[in-house]
């Protein structure tokens, strides 16, 4: 493992992610979704009750939700866990696995597999699979009687990101959206006073949701007022970034939403792409002296990672083409995880030696 100047993160047994000023908590008990994220001395997330959006979690309303460290009825531990994929220092990665049960048309329970992958910028990527029902097909929600807050009406299903209130919420652009509203907008941004919070949904169906009424909630409907609730696995993909201090909107989307892809030259030109998880990869076997840049016109904006595979070499340098970098190194199974602080301007190249 190198490191050389750039900031790290580590994944500790208790699954809490501590990085340079923030520190994202798993909960340790219920379900196992994120509990807490703080930044600075600031907790970002919102709190809520079943069935509202809290904390980073997912919805089937009016009837339960997955939010961390929920315990309704019925619950059983050994069906809710963590898997630890990566731990740092310039990736870690956690799945959180869970089944929560509830009464609709008999037994059912909302299942699904969060994946978060975090980077020392303080960047989340989150990936869901959601499976809604697992019993009998629900036909008619409004029917059902056992629900969180004791209405009947039609089932939606989401995934969400809640946040405190007091922030101000723009779209791109910096264009306000009034409190009280709902937007559907695919980014946007929360601005406090001590940092601001934008969220994308790489999802490319228009069913994001944005909403300030009181906590700053971001959504992705899979289904919305629906009578039915159907047991077809449900995908969706966001991240996160949260930044200190008032950043505007214009300066957090090149930040959150990383260039598709970047070009590894070692005399050949090959295409680096930007996974699902956020980390840039390619299939080949790589060595001796090879650069990564952006194609021409284009800069990344942040730190960012990329997952190659450079067998085992005896010695590893990384340097941009002026002069030195922050970087960091990570072994992942038989490939190796370099995180790159800073970005790389347009016309600027990291190169690497492998040797």
């Amino acid at each position: 493992m190198n490191i050389r100047g750039a900031r790290t993160l580590m994944l500790t047994d208790d699954d809490t992610v501590q990085g340079d000023g923030f520190v994202m908590k798993f909960s340790p008990t219920g379900v196992r979704l994120p509990s807490s994220l703080v930044h600075g001395d600031t907790e970002v997330f919102a709190e809520s009750t079943c069935p509202n959006p809290s904390r980073a979690g997912v919805s089937i309303e009016p009837f339960e939700t997955a939010v961390g460290g929920r315990t309704p009825a019925g619950f059983d531990d050994a069906r809710n866990f963590t898997e630890v994929k990566m731990r740092g220092p310039a990736v870690a990665q956690i799945d959180v696995v869970y089944d929560v049960p509830y009464t609709c048309a008999g037994p059912q329970s909302l299942r699904g597999r969060s994946t978060f992958t975090m980077f020392p910028s303080g960047r989340i990527v989150r990936n869901d699979a959601v499976q809604a029902s697992t019993g009998v097909m629900i036909a008619d929600a409004i029917m059902c009687m056992s629900t969180c807050d004791g209405s009947q009406r039609d089932a939606t299903l989401d995934v969400f990101w809640a946040f405190a209130g007091g922030g101000d919420l723009y779209e791109r652009g910096d264009v306000p959206i009034p409190k009280g509203n709902t937007a559907t907008v695919q980014f946007a941004c929360a601005q406090y006073p001590t940092h601001t919070v934008a969220v994308d949904w790489s999802t490319a169906t228009p069913a994001w949701r944005t909403v300030d009424t009181g906590p700053i909630v971001f959504a992705y409907d899979f289904f919305a007022n629906s009578p039915a609730v159907t047991q077809e696995l449900q995908v969706a993909s966001s991240t996160v970034l949260v930044a200190p201090g008032a950043e505007t909107c214009t300066d957090m989307e090149p930040k959150t939403k990383l260039l598709d892809r970047l070009v590894l030259d070692d005399g050949t030109a090959h295409e680096l792409v930007l996974d699902g998880t956020g980390i840039y990869t390619d299939t080949g076997a790589y060595g001796g002296r090879f650069e990564i840049r952006p194609p021409a016109g284009k800069e990344v904006r942040d730190g960012f990672a990329v997952q190659l595979d450079l067998g085992t070499p005896d010695h590893l340098g990384v340097a941009r083409r002026a002069g030195d970098v922050e970087y960091t190194v990570q072994p992942a199974g038989g490939q190796t995880i370099i995180w790159i602080e800073g970005g790389i301007p347009d016309g600027d190249a990291i190169i690497i030696e492998v040797f």
